[in-house]
């Protein structure tokens, strides 16, 4: 957020009007930013008490525009995708895919429209003919606290693999189906986050909007949605996994599974706490849970080598593997949460 100083000037504050606090700005900062009376400067005043003046530039008003040209016979839509997602992620307020044979492939084209609608937070299709699309980002950032995102997208990880379980017990097909697309919304957190924070780095205004009081947090909470992006990309797995076998699952089966379920979401539970409240010792609960889960993890691979169903056997074994994994991005998260609550060295 501070960039190295290389000048410093002392400035008296004066009262003018008996109410107004006043201090002159540095002629050699004015002259190098091309300030000239009336024109705007931004104050933004940082929750350590520092206060940040910067020139507000005409191009802050003007939308960002990406184009993305697709080449003759280029119709795989995911490497397309990818750069969409790319160009979302740095803060372009518009996303033109064009091609550059004046027709864009209609498979391509709807797999696009498909993706960008279920996954990319804000954006809409403005505009459109045969050879173009064109997004439009309408996000907010004031109303949307990176702290906010992180809880909602660790809610939504824990209730997926909630309903895992209720789903095996029930044996109900559509429920698992339905923790699949619920994949999208997590998704769609994770990817504006990633656009917040980056956007932070660069912008004083949107890092206080969004709660970021130091640059370093940026790094370390886009950590936190990664790792909360994959937990729920776990839940997808171990669904996908047990769909294929959800006929065939019995008590002893689920039995397996809960035990290891259960410790995993309140794992996550803990690392979020010890997270949004930057308080170590919870932290350390959340991590001494990994070790539970290996234990958990041995005894379920030397119950399942006595099974005799190898598709049940390669599913539950799928879904032991995650839930483990699952708890090392709970231990991941709160060692993050450890990071933040250690106060930075004074200069």
């Amino acid at each position: 957020m501070i960039d190295k100083v290389e000048k410093e000037h002392l400035r008296k504050i004066q009262v003018t009007g008996g109410s107004t606090y006043i201090i002159s700005l540095p002629k050699s900062w004015v002259v190098q930013n091309d300030l000239i009376e009336k024109r705007l400067v931004r104050i933004t005043e940082l929750k350590n008490g520092m206060l940040l003046i910067s020139p507000v530039e005409e191009s802050e008003r003007r939308p960002k525009v990406a184009r993305i040209t697709i080449g003759e016979g280029e119709c795989d839509p995911y490497p397309i995708l990818r750069r969409v997602i790319s160009h979302y992620a740095v803060g372009y307020d518009i996303i033109i895919i064009e091609a550059s044979d004046g027709i864009l492939d209609p498979n391509c084209r709807d797999v696009i429209k498909d993706f960008v609608r279920r996954t990319l937070f804000g954006a809409e299709f403005m505009d459109e003919a045969a050879e173009f699309i064109k997004i439009q980002i309408l996000t907010p950032y004031v109303n949307l606290p990176i702290k906010n995102i992180i809880k909602r997208m660790a809610d939504l990880s824990i209730n997926m693999h909630f309903d895992v379980i209720k789903a095996l017990e029930y044996k109900d097909e559509r429920l698992l189906n339905e923790i699949i697309k619920r994949d999208d919304d997590v998704d769609r957190l994770y990817f504006l986050s990633i656009r917040q924070l980056t956007s932070a780095i660069y912008s004083p205004p949107v890092s206080n909007d969004i709660g970021i009081n130091d640059l370093h947090e940026c790094l370390e909470y886009r950590l936190v949605v990664r790792h909360l992006e994959r937990v729920a990309d776990h839940a997808t797995i171990i669904s996908r996994m047990l769909l294929e076998v959800l006929k065939e699952i019995n008590h002893d089966d689920i039995k397996i599974l809960r035990s290891m379920n259960e410790v995993v979401r309140r794992s996550l539970s803990i690392a979020i706490t010890s997270l949004l409240e930057k308080d170590s010792e919870i932290a350390e609960r959340a991590i001494s849970t990994r070790d539970r889960i290996r234990r958990l993890e041995d005894i379920a691979v030397k119950k399942l080598s006595m099974y005799r169903r190898a598709r049940m056997v390669a599913a539950l074994r799928m879904a032991v593997e995650s839930y483990r994994r699952v708890s090392e991005y709970s231990a991941g998260i709160a060692e993050i949460a450890i990071n933040l609550s250690v106060n930075r060295p004074s200069e």
